[in-house]
C-alpha cells in the first residue's frame, strides 16, 4: 500500500494498518495490482457449437457461464480462416503475411511437419514476450503449430521458450488425424488400402505362379504389372500416415519429448492438470496462461468418461470434454481467490473444419451456425468465432458486443490492461478494444477496415462504416463449393489460387446486419455502394503499402528429415510419466 495516498493522519493509520494485515495475512488489497490472463483458444471450433452462441444440443454449461460473466463478442473474428497464421497474428497482433507466416502458391497453408525450418520468426515480438520483460509468469499448454528449429532439431529456435513462454507442456505440432492410435481409419482410409494389398498378394501373387508354370506370361506380367501399381499407390501413402503418427504427433515438456506418438485419450486431462498446476503454482505472482487446446480438430478422442456424452458423436463428445476442461481452469482461478484480477479470452482460432467427414458419413467437424462456409474461407462461417471475455473489475456481467473486432486486436489490449505501452519499432494491426469489452466505446461504428487473407492474398474486407452505420462485407475472391455444399469436398482444404477460387469484378457485397448469412449479393450499381467500394479499394491500396517483403516460412521445400524430434533415439518411442496427480473428473 502506497502510503502517498493517505491524505490526513487517520487514513494514513489505516493505511498502515491494512499494509501491516497484507504482509502477515497475505492479504491481497494492493488496488494496483497487476492483472493476470487466461487465454482459452480452442481448434477448429465453429461458432454454432456453443450453447451461448445458439446451439441448443451439445452441453457446453463452463462456456455458457462464462459469457454470463463476462461480455460476448458476436463479432469476433479470426485473423486467418486456419491454424497457422491465425496463431502467428494473434500472439503478435499483426497479419500473418508480415512474419511470412502465410503461403504462396506450391507452398503449404501450414506448418504440416515438425522437422521443418519455418516458424514464427525469433524478430517477431509477442504479448507474451513483452508481459515476461515486466515480471509476468508465462505458460503456454497445448497446441503450439508455429514451428520448433531452423537448422538442427536442438536449436528451438521457433520453440515458444523463445516467444516468452517460460513454461511449455504441449504439442510442438497439432492434433492431426494421423494422430489417432488406429491411424484414423475413418478419414485415412489406412485399413482399406491395407486390406486391398493383402488381398491383392493373397490373390494375385499364387496366380503369377500358376501363370508362370503354365507359360501364360504375358497375363503372369500383367498381373505383376498390377500388383506392382497398387503398391506404387498404396504403400508411400500407408508409409505416410504411420511416420505421421510416429514423427509429428509428439508431446513435449519444456525441450524433452516426453510422450511419442501420443496417447490422446488422456491428453485433455494431462493438457488441463498442468494448467491448473501452473495457475495454483503461480497464484501470487502476475501470470499469463495460454491454454491452447489440442480439440476439437481431428483426430477426435477424447477419455473413457465421455465416449457417448453427446448427442452429437466423437465431435460433439469432444466439445463437451473441452467444455469441461474449461470449468476446471476457471474453477481453480476461483478457487484460489483470483476472480477479480484475472482477465480470462476465450475463442476458436479460425471456423469449422466441414471438409471432415467420415466414410460412414458422420461429421467429423463442427457447425457453422447461421453463417456460410468454414475453416479455410474467409466467408463468414470460416472467419466469426465464438469469443468471450471476463474481466469482472471492467467488464459488466452478461453484455454483448456486435462491434466487428479482430483477434490481432488482443495484442494491444492485453497490453493496455497491464498497463505497458505498445511496441513502436514495428507497425502493428490489431486495435485496443478495453473500451469496446467494457461498454464504454463511444461510438459503435468507428470507420474500421478489417482485411482477410487466405495465403498471402487479400480475399475479402469486414468494413465499418461510421457514414452508413453499417458493417459491410466485401469478397474480391471466394472458392468454388462442392455442388449443394458450402464446403470443398474435392480439397483437404478450399483453395486460394488458380482454377479452385472464383474472381469477383465487380466484388461481391454483403450488408452484414441485414444479411449475416451472406446470401444477397447488392447491386454494385447503387451511389452508396459505388462509395464504400472506392473507400475499400483505398484502403486496401494503403494497407499494400505497409506491407514488406519477407521469407516464406511455409515452404514444403524447408523439410529436413535430420530435424526430426526423437524421444529414446533410435526408437523414437516413449510414454509419459506425469509429474504430479491427474485433477479428478467431476
Amino acid at each position: 500500500m502506497n502510503a502517498g495516498m493517505c491524505s490526513s493522519t487517520t487514513i494514513f493509520l489505516v493505511c498502515t494498518f491494512l499494509a501491516l494485515l497484507s504482509s502477515v495475512f497475505g492479504l491481497k488489497i494492493d488496488p494496483q495490482k497487476p492483472q493476470n490472463f487466461v487465454i482459452l483458444m480452442v481448434d477448429d471450433l465453429g461458432i454454432g457449437d456453443v450453447g451461448c452462441f445458439g446451439n441448443d444440443t451439445i452441453k457446453t454449461p463452463n462456456i455458457d457461464k462464462l459469457a454470463s460473466e463476462g461480455v460476448k463478442l458476436e463479432h469476433g473474428l479470426a485473423a486467418a480462416p486456419v491454424c497457422t497464421p491465425s496463431r502467428a497474428a494473434f500472439l503478435t497482433g499483426r497479419y500473418a503475411v508480415r512474419s511470412g507466416m502465410v503461403g504462396w502458391p506450391n507452398d503449404n497453408k501450414v506448418l504440416v511437419r515438425t522437422a521443418l525450418t519455418g516458424g514464427l520468426p525469433s524478430e517477431e515480438v509477442t504479448f507474451a514476450k513483452i508481459l515476461k520483460q515486466h515480471g509476468y509468469k508465462t505458460a503456454f499448454v497445448g497446441k503450439w503449430h508455429l514451428g520448433m528449429s531452423c537448422n538442427t532439431s536442438k536449436d528451438f529456435c521457433h520453440h515458444p521458450k523463445n516467444h516468452g513462454f517460460s513454461h511449455f507442456y504441449g504439442l510442438p505440432h497439432t492434433n492431426q488425424r494421423e494422430c489417432a492410435d488406429n491411424f484414423s481409419p475413418e478419414l485415412n482410409d489406412f485399413d482399406k488400402m491395407l486390406k486391398t494389398l493383402f488381398t491383392s498378394f493373397v490373390v494375385i501373387f499364387p496366380a503369377l505362379i500358376a501363370l508362370t508354370r503354365f507359360g501364360m506370361i504375358k497375363v503372369a506380367v500383367v498381373a505383376f504389372l498390377l500388383l506392382s501399381y497398387l503398391f506404387v499407390i498404396y504403400v508411400p501413402e500407408m508409409a505416410n500416415i504411420v511416420a505421421s503418427n510416429w514423427f509429428d504427433c509428439i508431446l513435449m515438456r519444456g525441450k524433452e519429448v516426453v510422450e511419442q506418438p501420443i496417447n490422446l485419450g488422456t491428453l485433455t486431462h494431462r493438457l488441463t492438470s498442468d494448467a491448473t498446476e501452473f495457475i495454483e503454482k503461480h497464484q501470487d505472482d502476475p501470470f499469463l496462461l495460454f491454454m491452447s487446446f489440442a480439440k476439437v480438430h481431428t483426430a477426435l478422442k477424447t477419455s473413457e468418461n465421455f465416449v457417448n456424452h453427446s448427442k452429437h458423436g466423437r465431435y460433439g463428445d469432444n466439445v463437451e470434454e473441452m467444455d469441461w476442461a474449461v470449468g476446471k481452469i476457471l474453477s481453480k482461478i476461483e478457487e484460489l481467490g483470483l476472480f477479480d484480477d484475472t482477465m480470462v479470452y476465450f475463442t476458436s482460432d479460425h471456423g469449422p473444419h466441414l471438409e471432415e467427414v467420415a466414410r460412414d458419413g458422420e461429421m467429423c467437424g463442427g457447425f457453422q451456425g447461421i453463417f456460410k462456409g468454414g475453416k479455410g474461407t474467409n466467408w463468414e462461417g470460416g472467419i466469426r468465432v465464438p469469443t468471450i471475455a471476463r474481466w469482472p473489475k471492467r467488464i459488466p456481467p452478461g453484455t454483448k458486443t456486435d462491434v466487428p473486432t479482430s483477434s490481432l486486436d488482443f495484442f494491444p489490449t492485453v497490453l493496455k490492461v497491464a498497463g505497458i505501452k505498445v511496441p513502436e519499432n514495428r507497425v502493428l494491426d490489431g486495435e485496443d478494444i478495453l473500451e469496446v469489452l467494457t461498454g464504454k466505446a463511444s461510438d459503435r461504428f468507428q470507420e474500421r477496415f478489417i482485411f482477410h487473407y487466405c495465403d498471402a492474398v487479400i480475399q475479402a474486407v469486414t468494413f465499418a462504416d461510421n457514414e452508413s452505420s453499417k458493417v459491410w462485407k466485401i469478397h474480391y475472391i471466394t472458392p468454388q463449393f462442392s455442388p449443394g455444399t458450402e464446403a470443398c469436398m474435392q480439397h483437404f482444404l478450399c483453395p486460394c489460387f488458380g482454377e479452385g477460387v472464383n474472381i469477383h469484378d465487380p466484388p461481391l457485397v454483403f450488408d452484414l446486419g441485414s444479411d449475416p448469412g451472406e446470401k444477397s449479393p447488392l447491386d454494385t450499381n447503387t451511389a452508396v455502394i459505388r462509395r464504400l467500394l472506392r473507400k475499400t479499394k483505398s484502403a486496401v491500396e494503403r494497407h499494400n503499402l505497409t506491407i514488406q517483403a519477407v521469407p516464406s516460412q511455409l515452404s514444403s521445400r524447408a523439410f529436413l528429415p535430420w530435424m526430426q524430434l526423437c524421444c529414446n533415439p533410435p526408437f523414437c518411442s516413449c510414454k509419459e510419466n506425469f509429474p504430479f496427480e491427474l485433477i479428478p473428473f467431476d
